[in-house]
């Protein structure tokens, strides 16, 4: 499968001649005001597990609270307890991680969104995350191993009953879900951590520059509502 990397021409540019590459972090992307709506996300990295606050809860009866809202009011021991009109919430962080996102999609929406000038072709997505890896580790502060990972467009607010052990950093509001996005992830072995700046040659032998011709018939193309 191809990948695409969206980025800025001088960026792009010393990506192809150099192996330079930036590898940015989660908690970045919490960042709004820098990165802009496009890619920025305020509930980066987090997620939350509720009940709903129509449901009544009775301790009198077995089975009458569920687990997850007695791990907030246990009351073993009292059998007139009724619980009703109440929100209860837990919220799941993730650590601030390395990241290196990517797409499979090539299209102009995208180009647009990311205010791109230019895209780079990632033929061998595995090759190219271990040539980063070689690089990024030399930094000393990541783990060895890596995760290739493709977002899961869901809320980031669910049910209890609908608990998935989905990571949240995996995590993408739906609306986002044009950019299908794949991340790939570093774990640092100590916080806090700010984006690097690496070369890798190896990586660099994995990337092509996307030809005028083919991102000019993508303007040509009649265009889609997302």
């Amino acid at each position: 499968m191809t990948y695409y990397k969206y980025m800025k021409k001088n960026h792009g540019l010393r990506a192809l001649n150099y192996g330079t590459f930036r590898i940015g972090t989660l908690y970045e992307f919490q960042n709004i005001e820098k990165h802009g709506e496009s890619i920025g996300d305020l509930n980066e990295g987090r997620k939350h597990i509720q009940n709903d606050p129509r449901e009544q809860y009775d301790y009198c009866t077995p089975g009458g609270a569920p687990e997850f809202v007695r791990s907030f009011v246990n009351a073993p021991n009292l059998n007139n307890v009724s619980i009703q009109r109440c929100t209860f919430t837990n919220t799941y962080v993730s650590p601030n991680l390395y990241l290196f996102c990517l797409t499979d999609v090539l299209s102009t929406t995208m180009m647009e969104a990311f205010e791109a000038d230019l895209v780079l072709k990632i033929e061998d997505i595995n090759a190219f995350g271990k040539a980063l890896n070689t690089s990024l580790r030399k930094k000393g502060n990541v783990k060895p191993a890596f995760e290739s990972v493709r977002c899961k467009y869901i809320n980031r607010s669910s049910h209890y009953s609908a608990f998935t052990d989905t990571h949240p950093a995996h995590i993408k509001d739906p609306s986002y879900k044009y950019q299908s996005e794949i991340r790939l992830i570093w774990t640092p072995r100590k916080e806090p951590i700010m984006p690097e700046i690496i070369t890798s040659k190896a990586a660099r032998k994995y990337c092509t520059l996307v030809d005028h011709d083919e991102l000019q018939q993508l303007y040509d193309a009649p265009r889609k509502l997302l």
